[in-house]
């Protein structure tokens, strides 16, 4: 894998796929895709102990609002053991092939349907012919965070986390470089470019969750805020329903805020909820290393991070702060309630 020894240079799973000769522009093919994954399963489970190839342990799931800190958690994966560690960041196979399959809305398929798509595209793309590999991760499209409970699903045992940010600040880094005066100022910024497409889910939540009537009646950055609340509402609610019937030892899910980054990864969410163990001082010097670099440091943006929080907040205009409170604030609170004791305290 091309993002083993430097995630930063490869963050993504597309830039992994245009560095990879033959990938991107290479032959394809159409194959049925329960048949090859249940022929795979047979293989694996004839083969001997150290043959090859072999199925990876799916180990932890990374979901998202976007613009929040994800890539960080995704790098420091890398970084902490990057032979034993395989991490897809942002792959497209698990989301596309459940809309292909089962359609955008599930139109096609039961939730039940949805979650054995998921199952077999994520059993494929965990194999592996390195004998070094052990360990599988995936962190998720942001569009992914709709599909929580059909991951929920299909691996009720796996443990995820939700990264997010305070509305304002995760607000202004999808708008950043956009000018939020003019009406049509923010149009292509990828918060609101579903609006060309419409979309049921966030029509519903628009009617359903909000005072407006209809996703018409919202400015572009109001759309954007709706947009990313209905992520950050279907992350709360998964949560906070697997809460309601289970210890909260025992959650698989959990909700990890930019705020606690990077210092959350190694005192209790990759230790303790990933299942990892008492992590060594070299790993956590890696991920301490593998933080303080540009997360997305692709062609040529290699540079120290620098936190741009405070810069955020007073750069945030009326209009996006209104849309912030009305639309994403509720959610916010809520996911505040479910990190990690010892990293944050209500």
């Amino acid at each position: 894998f091309l993002n083993a020894n430097d995630g930063n240079t490869v963050p993504m799973f597309r830039y992994v796929v245009a560095h990879s000769p033959g990938c991107e522009f290479g032959p394809q093919y159409k194959v049925d895709l329960k048949g090859f994954a249940d022929l795979a399963r047979i293989h694996d489970a004839e083969v001997s102990t150290g043959d090859l190839p072999k199925s990876l342990n799916l180990t932890g799931v990374v979901f998202h609002e976007s613009r929040c800190g994800s890539t960080l958690v995704a790098n420091a994966l890398v970084a902490m053991n990057p032979s034993e560690h395989r991490v897809f960041s942002e792959s497209s196979p698990p989301i596309s092939a459940m809309r292909n399959v089962c359609g955008e809305n599930l139109q096609f398929c039961s939730v039940k349907q949805a979650a054995a798509v998921l199952k077999d595209v994520m059993y494929l793309m965990g194999r592996s012919d390195n004998g070094q590999e052990k360990r599988v991760f995936f962190k998720i499209q942001s569009v992914g965070s709709l599909s929580i409970k059909i991951f929920q699903l299909a691996y009720p045992n796996i443990p995820w986390l939700y990264v997010y940010r305070d509305p304002v600040q995760v607000m202004m880094s999808h708008l950043q470089g956009y000018d939020v005066t003019s009406p049509m100022g923010v149009r292509n910024a990828n918060c609101v470019q579903g609006r060309r497409r419409g979309g049921k889910i966030l029509a519903r939540h628009v009617e359903q969750r909000t005072s407006f009537a209809s996703i018409n009646d919202l400015t572009d950055i109001q759309y954007c805020a709706a947009h990313l609340a209905t992520l950050t509402q279907s992350a709360a609610d998964s949560i906070e329903e697997s809460f309601s019937t289970t210890l909260p030892s025992k959650l698989m899910g959990r909700a990890i805020n930019y705020e606690d980054l990077p210092a959350a990864l190694w005192k209790s969410a990759l230790p303790d909820h990933f299942g990892l163990g008492t992590l060594s001082e070299v790993t956590i010097k890696r991920i301490q290393d593998i933080s303080g670099v540009y997360s997305k440091g692709t062609r040529g943006r290699h540079g120290e991070f620098k936190e741009d929080s405070e810069s955020k907040e007073r750069k945030a205009t009326p209009e996006i702060r209104d849309a912030a409170e009305t639309f994403l604030q509720e959610s916010y609170e809520r996911l505040l309630k479910y990190g990690f004791d010892g990293i944050r305290r209500l």
